[in-house]
């Protein structure tokens, strides 16, 4: 089982972004006090020095501008960065309620309890037989996570750009997780031909699809297709709106899934 924890890509991505600032503050009070210091000795000539006040002061002028000098970088690239995460937050609040769209989309395909999720039309077609379907799909280890990060996506939607991020990387994680395992890995297992006839002689392998009597087969074929075309449906969507909040926030946003193919 898969345990992706209370918020781990937001714990990681903070983790990462808290560092980053507490660096570029050490910067900044290693500068200022490289400048106090520059500034206090000059000053300490001038109290000393009475035979040239004239030199003494140009120092002081000097000191000063330095001063200005060393200060004004960090006051532009505050200012940037100010302004940019202003901007940040503006298009978050105009996406958050698209990333809660695409989270309530795959919390209905992915519900077990939903008849057209795909884990409840393989769970029927086994008879509702758990050792049947476990020959198929995985046990289901996400069935109480996606609604927890619903629940948290819907009490307290992210305001700013860090904590937008890390819930479209966690959805983009569980989304990937439920793909893989629950999707693409159960369609493989029917389409290889490693299934033996339920009943007859022949001891023939053949697809998955052909172990069921023949007049349930054009139906489950229907309903399997039925969730793979809305599901692929999803999964376009979704990656098209990671790929534009990729190229906003984050080059590093994961936006690829692999498209699950007809049985």
């Amino acid at each position: 089982m898969i345990d992706l924890g209370p918020d781990p890509m937001q714990y990681f991505y903070s983790g990462h972004q808290n560092k980053d600032d507490a660096k570029s503050s050490a910067s900044t009070v290693d500068r200022l006090a490289a400048v106090v210091a520059a500034v206090a000795a000059v000053f300490s000539v001038v109290a000393q020095s009475k035979d040239s006040p004239e030199l003494a002061w140009s120092l002081v002028g000097i000191a000063i501008l330095v001063a200005i000098l060393a200060l004004v970088r960090p006051l532009i690239v505050w200012l940037r960065a100010s302004l940019r995460g202003r901007q940040r937050n503006k298009i978050v609040c105009a996406q958050r309620g698209e990333l809660l769209h695409f989270a309530e989309r795959f919390f209905r395909l992915a519900n077990s309890n939903d008849s057209s999720s795909l884990q409840s039309i393989l769970f029927s077609l086994c008879g509702n037989n758990s050792e049947k379907y476990r020959e198929l799909g995985p046990s289901d280890y996400l069935r109480e996570i996606i609604p927890l990060f619903l629940g948290r996506l819907e009490a307290a939607p992210p305001k700013e750009d860090k904590g937008f991020v890390a819930a479209i990387r966690e959805l983009r994680t569980l989304v990937a997780s439920y793909n893989d395992f629950y999707v693409l890995e159960p369609l493989r297992r029917m389409r290889s031909k490693t299934w033996a006839p339920v009943t007859g002689t022949d001891t023939t392998r053949d697809v998955w699809l052909m172990t069921l009597p023949e007049y349930q087969r054009e139906d489950a074929q229907r309903r399997i297709e039925d969730f793979r075309e809305r599901w692929v449906s999803f999964l376009d969507d979704f990656r098209d709106w990671c790929e534009k909040m990729r190229k906003v926030f984050d080059p590093n946003l994961g936006a690829y899934f692999e498209r699950p193919q007809k049985l």
